[in-house]
């Protein structure tokens, strides 16, 4: 227990450095590794998933916010199709602003399937993500003047039990639609 216990800190730790966030920007593709490999602990999984951000235009000109999930391991989270009793589901959400609208309507690739699971924490039905995962939600731009708007990336990654939040921007310049991470 107390091997778990400093284990726990030293996470919170290395969490909280500068060094968290690794982020490869190419174009409006950026990528967030949540924690650094560390050799020397091959039994404890800190590098449970990489979070990659792009903008993608389809070919009837709508713009989409593309977030993909890669997972490692056994990592796995809750799907946002999975019923509103699980806190922790995963959600992509932008702060309420007078630029952008980031539909609710969304498409999981490959779509989730609602499975039985008798773990005493879920007992009954649930939608696992356990391989990687596209999530595509349109973009309304309602202006055309330059903008940045604050979102936002949640859930809950298994089974180390701990509630990540991803902060990413949109920035619209010169008519030119991109997404960052949000450093701060």
């Amino acid at each position: 227990m107390k091997i778990l216990f400093y284990f726990f800190i030293l996470l919170i730790f290395t969490a909280c450095t500068s060094e968290k966030k690794q982020a490869n920007v190419e174009y409006n593709n950026i990528s967030y590794n949540p924690a650094p490999e560390i050799k020397s602990a091959p039994t404890v999984l800190l590098k449970p998933y990489t979070i990659n951000f792009n903008i993608e235009e389809s070919n009837a000109k709508e713009l989409n916010l593309v977030v993909s999930m890669g997972l490692y391991g056994d990592s796995h989270f809750v799907s946002p199709h999975s019923s509103d009793r699980f806190t922790g589901r995963f959600n992509i959400s932008i702060i309420d602003n007078e630029y952008l609208v980031l539909d609710e309507d969304f498409k999981e690739t490959p779509r989730t399937v609602e499975i039985y699971d008798e773990h005493p924490f879920v007992d009954g039905l649930v939608n696992w993500v356990s391989e990687n995962t596209n999530y595509k939600h349109q973009l309304h731009i309602k202006t055309q003047e330059d903008f940045v708007v604050f979102g936002m990336v949640s859930f809950t990654i298994e089974p180390r039990c701990t509630f990540e939040e991803v902060p990413f921007i949109i920035r619209y310049t010169d008519g030119k639609l991109r997404v960052d991470l949000n450093k701060c």
